[in-house]
């Protein structure tokens, strides 16, 4: 399954020196068509979220989110907006946690969208230590 090659290959990253700078990655070879990637800043604890959107092929589009760094008591949560419809997915279950949703629904190509990812202290609490939104157009 790609999700999980991506997963892989985004946390080998992150473990073998990508540069990760205050609006996310700097570099972060993809394994196949993204639209965007995003990681929080870290939390004082040491903890952090990290997740991607995705077009595995030309119909569909897939959106993760992992959380990462040491425990702090929050969940990671990615954000998609497109077309003033907000798509969530939350990593609760602690550090090394993942979460995916596949196969999108209603996001087609050309599309404008923004994406980041942030921490939250339960399922409806305030985001914190959010990356900056990324902007893109659906591929």
């Amino acid at each position: 399954m790609k999700y999980f090659k991506r997963v892989r290959h985004l946390s080998a990253a992150m473990l073998t020196g990508t540069t990760l700078v205050a609006g996310g990655i700097v570099s972060a070879p993809a394994a196949y068509a993204e639209d965007a990637d995003s990681v929080s800043r870290t939390s004082p604890e040491g903890g952090f979220g990290y997740g991607g959107f995705v077009n595995p092929s030309s119909d569909r589009r897939d959106m993760d989110v992992c959380d990462g760094g040491a425990k702090d008591g929050r969940r990671a949560v990615a954000m998609l907006e497109v077309r003033g419809t907000r798509y969530e997915v939350h990593a609760a279950g602690g550090t090394g946690d993942c979460q995916f949703w596949e196969d999108l629904p209603t996001i087609s190509t050309g599309q404008s969208f923004r994406f980041r990812v942030c921490l939250r202290n339960g399922p409806g609490g305030t985001d914190v230590y959010c990356d900056t939104w990324q902007y893109g157009i659906v591929d």
